[in-house]
């Protein structure tokens, strides 16, 4: 039961830390028992989904969860997980696993979908996203969630199983305009950059050829399918991006690692392996997108190799009239803490540098687009950043956590 412990820990790590936290996001295997063959095999299943949800902290915190391959193989899945909007027809279920279907949700301005990869028939997965893309065509966001991680910087998924789907799904993804994609099982940390298809006919797999083949080098060579659109020098902000961002965000438990790959591809940004348990916090706004993983014991924010910042934010645009709003609200904010007297000095004197830092980009006429975008993103910062001498809640953010 470590693996219960250990994510109970990292629960209440991660919300003591963040405690306007709205729901949990998994991208799969809650649990890692695989085989139903036996009926001790389904009891060991029943007793591990059991260690998931014991937590106190989730009998009032929403939980969405998407299918891992440990999960695939038994209905136990969606006997203990209600997901919404789930997939009924037959051309958004051809293929399904035993576990469950597609499903997408709304929360704020940010639609999520997420999908099951352990079904290789993509045509299912693009008929769920048209759907939910075409019932929420207002969201200011879309996020993907999957569990075989296209897109990652593992040991030895991602350049084996890991990217059986990629040249089937990255077209999908890009013709959706998918903001940024959620993975799950390389147990490592990773970033990529920017990136979109490459446009071209490839082949499609259902599963990885044997090394050292010719079929594995054709693997190879179809899955180099596409493009890097932002530059090689690595940025941490983005603004008014083309293309999806990648995210792999290690275990939430540490019950199992793997090795980061010898050699770094090059669609990775950046990428870890801490050998700790590690958390990822998501923060929306009408402008912005921030993600920033975190150790679960100190819940100081992870360091890539490289001494590489993992917080990564996605700036859509944004005009003075913008930033002057956000100045205007971190001044009323500023205001606040001063009256209440229960935050650190020195976060609120950073809040108030800040402001001030703003106020000269907005009132000078050369400002950039650029300019303008980090002023508000470090706005957002600051207040986020705020450090109560006790607890005190401000304003909801998002909190995903990859148990596996």
């Amino acid at each position: 039961m470590n693996d219960a412990y250990n994510w109970n820990h990292t629960l209440s790590s991660a919300l003591s830390a963040h405690s306007n936290v709205s729901f949990i996001l998994s991208a799969g295997d809650q649990i890692n028992q695989t085989s139903v063959s036996k009926d001790a095999d389904k009891l060991e299943q029943q007793i591990k989904y059991a260690g998931f949800l014991s937590s106190p902290l989730l009998r009032s915190m929403p939980v969405a969860t998407t299918i891992g391959n440990h999960d695939s193989k038994s209905v136990n899945y969606s006997n203990h997980f209600n997901n919404p909007n789930t997939a009924t027809s037959v051309a958004t279920t051809e293929g399904k696993t035993d576990a469950g279907t597609d499903y997408y949700f709304t929360y704020g301005n940010t639609l999520f979908v997420s999908i099951d990869t352990n079904n290789y028939n993509c045509a299912t997965h693009e008929n769920v996203i048209k759907e939910a893309v075409e019932a929420n065509p207002d969201a200011t966001w879309r996020v993907l969630m999957f569990h075989q991680d296209i897109y990652g910087s593992g040991y030895d998924h991602s350049d084996s199983d890991g990217i059986v789907l990629r040249t089937q799904l990255t077209p999908i993804i890009d013709k959706y305009d998918f903001d940024a994609v959620l993975q799950g099982h390389d147990h490592t940390y990773s970033r990529t950059y920017q990136l979109s298809s490459d446009g071209q006919t490839h082949s499609s797999y259902q599963s990885a050829p044997k090394t050292n083949t010719d079929d594995f080098s054709a693997y190879l060579g179809d899955n180099a399918c596409y493009n890097i659109l932002t530059n090689i020098e690595n940025k941490n902000n983005v603004v008014n991006p083309e293309g999806t961002v990648y995210f792999e965000a290690n275990s939430a438990t540490g019950s199992k690692y793997y090795q980061l790959i010898g050699t770094q591809q090059n669609y990775i940004a950046a990428r870890s392996q801490s050998w700790r348990p590690t958390y990822s916090v998501i923060d929306f706004t009408e402008t912005t997108l921030t993600v920033k993983t975190y150790d679960a014991a100190t819940n100081t924010e992870l360091v890539a190799d490289g001494n590489i910042k993992t917080s990564y934010t996605i700036v859509k645009s944004v005009e003075k009239e913008d930033l002057k709003k956000e100045i205007e609200s971190a001044e009323v904010k500023l205001g606040e803490v001063k009256a209440a007297g229960t935050y650190t000095e020195e976060s609120v004197q950073k809040l108030s540098d800040t402001i001030d830092a703003a106020k000269a980009i907005y009132e000078n006429a050369e400002s950039t687009t650029t300019d303008v975008a980090s002023a508000v993103t470090s706005l957002q910062e600051a207040v986020s950043a705020l450090k109560p001498w006790i607890t005190v809640k401000t304003e909801t953010i998002l909190i995903t956590i990859y148990l596996r």
